[in-house]
Formats: structure tokens, sequence, C-alpha cells
């Protein structure tokens, strides 16, 4: 195993942290039934901009997938977190750092959102607490947020936590049923050195 390798693997930071309202955490084994329910409560809001909500999927599809973004956090080449309620331990939705280049370093911000829980600025909350953790925590020097250009609320939430619009990207994915091409929408902050 090369240097860079193994400094990626031994790198050392909080599996969890809090925000005002919510706990964000590592996926743990056992999150799959409260993940597959968040998923079926909201797989038509999700459906138009989330590959992966177009199957349906049962408990056990979830949990393989909450074990397999276990190992992905270990191994630091993903860093999906859970989003809960600090107050009722109620799971809200995902949110993570993914597109990690540690040589930059940069990721992407990523999440969803449960629809009993759309609406009142949680995800907003998450994706600052991410940020911060992302630039405090891990170092990063680029933060980006990139959504279809028609998910209005997606791009509201980037607004809202400050990360500026840079372009769109013209027929730059096909949508999630594959049907059409999709313009994308690149939001960033970025950390002067």
């Amino acid at each position: 195993m090369g240097d860079e390798m193994a400094n990626i693997l031994l790198k050392e930071f909080p599996n969890s942290f809090k925000t005002e309202r919510l706990l964000i955490r590592l996926p743990l084994p056992g999150d799959g039934v409260a993940v597959h329910e968040g998923i079926r409560e909201t797989q038509e809001e999700l459906r138009p901009w989330m590959p992966w909500a177009q199957v349906d999927q049962n408990v056990e599809d979830i949990e393989v997938n909450v074990r397999k973004a276990h190992i992905r956090f270990i191994e630091r080449s993903d860093l999906r977190f859970h989003l809960f309620l600090k107050e009722s331990g109620e799971f809200v939705g995902i949110g993570g750092l993914h597109c990690i280049n540690w040589e930059v370093p940069r990721v992407e911000i990523g999440y969803w959102c449960r629809k009993r829980y759309m609406g009142q600025g949680l995800i907003s909350e998450a994706v600052q607490g991410l940020t911060n953790f992302a630039i405090q925590q891990l170092g990063v020097k680029r933060v980006e947020i990139r959504c279809d250009s028609e998910n209005h609320a997606s791009r509201r939430v980037a607004e809202r936590t400050d990360f500026i619009l840079e372009g769109i990207l013209r027929q730059f994915d096909r949508s999630p049923d594959g049907e059409e091409l999709r313009d994308v929408a690149v939001y960033s902050i970025v950390v002067k050195e």
C-alpha cells in the first residue's frame, strides 16, 4: 500500500457531529429500516432527481446499501451521513460528502430530505454543518453542490447556505429515467489560502 493511500485510510476525523437540531452521523448497520421508511415516504418527490429512486427497494436492499456506505466511510472514499433529529432520534434524510478528491482537497455535497420534514430548513442546516465539517475537519479547499437546474428546492438550499452559482453545465447529464438530457447547476464555496 502506498504512503498516500495509507494516509487517506488513517485520516482521523469525527464520525458524527451536531447542529442546532440535528445529529449527523456515519451510516451504521441496522439503519436500513429507518432509511427504507424515509425513502418509501418520499419516493415520488425523489424520483425526478435521483437515479436510485427509479426502482422500489426492499428493506434488505437498503440495509446492504447502508453497510456498503459504512465501509466507504471507513475507507474514506465516500462520506455519507445520516441525519436524525436530536430530540426524538427520528430519521430526517441523508447528506454526504461525495466525489472526494483528497489531492486538492475537494468534495461535493449531496442531500435529500424525508417528505415529512421538507420545508423546515433542516437540509439547509445539514448542508451548513457538512460544509463546516468539510472545511474544518477535513481541510478541504472547495465544496460543491451540483444539482439538476430544474430542481428549484435543491438550488434554494445551495443559495440559502451561501454557495455561489458558478454556472450551468448544459446537457451535462441524463434525467434519472434516462429519457432526456438535463442541465446541471454548479455551486461552490472555496477557501482562500
